[in-house]
């Protein structure tokens, strides 16, 4: 069933790509040229799922090593982190990112291997599928650049730190930061189970940081990218926060 409803969905889409962007041939196209390469064409656009994966790793990559590097010049040694973005976070905005920049390097591929025949492989896809696919990919690609650019951005400001006798927190989806004192910790709290505001429990191993103005603080979005070393890094800090604190972790369910 689900089956169906996908292979419908894409039958739809490709309908409705027609009827919104359809292709229109210029008049002075060489069709004899296509005719004669159409067996290439055919073969370069199925090895095109080869290069998409590629070229998405490739760029996932790159921002992944510009990310975690970033972090450690970044994130200053004067401060004492009880929470900083892992590792495996860099490849959410790399993913996004490599949809952005994905027509950089296919068409450095193509135009390589195709030379003066390239604008006729994108002409003899066009015309296979009746739609212009740069027309529907441009808008496409910058949503996707400008989204992998925020959340890179968002990345390099989401902490929690210790100065001194202050704990500084800035959330992933905050650019400002706040700033207590270590006494304005009121509460420790560690559970398994975290409920979305819903109503729905889930299976997220956090902690959360109660402060005296009702603000709490929670670890569960560090969750979903965390790694074993980087969760049980953070649970070692949370309990020397509360050694510090002289506050119990309490076992909840929230």
């Amino acid at each position: 069933m689900n089956q169906l409803i996908i292979t419908s969905g894409i039958a739809l889409s490709f309908i409705l790509f027609q009827l919104i962007f359809p292709y229109r041939s210029p008049k002075n196209l060489d069709f004899s040229k296509i005719e004669e390469n159409k067996k290439k064409f055919n073969r370069l656009e199925k090895m095109a799922v080869l290069w998409i994966f590629l070229s998405l790793g490739f760029i996932s990559f790159l921002v992944f090593i510009l990310g975690t590097n970033l972090v450690d010049i970044l994130f200053s040694n004067d401060y004492e982190y009880i929470m900083k973005p892992s590792s495996l976070f860099w490849f959410l905005p790399g993913l996004i990112l490599g949809f952005g920049f994905l027509r950089v390097p296919m068409d450095f591929i193509y135009k390589l291997y195709l030379k003066n025949d390239y604008y006729l492989y994108k002409h003899f896809t066009n015309m296979k599928h009746g739609f212009d696919g740069e027309k529907i990919w441009r808008p496409l690609e910058l949503i996707f650049s400008i989204t992998g650019m925020v959340f890179f951005i968002l990345g390099l400001n989401w902490f929690v730190r210790i100065n001194s006798n202050q704990i500084e927190i800035n959330e992933l989806f905050n650019l400002r930061s706040k700033t207590y004192k270590i006494e304005n910790i009121v509460s420790l709290a560690h559970s398994d189970i975290f409920l979305t505001q819903k109503g729905k429990s889930k299976s997220i191993d956090h902690y959360v940081i109660g402060m005296n103005d009702e603000y709490k603080w929670s670890s569960h979005v560090f969750g979903f990218f965390a790694l074993k070393k980087d969760k049980e890094l953070l649970g070692k800090k949370i309990k020397e926060l509360s050694d510090k604190k002289g506050l119990a972790i309490k076992e909840v369910q929230h």
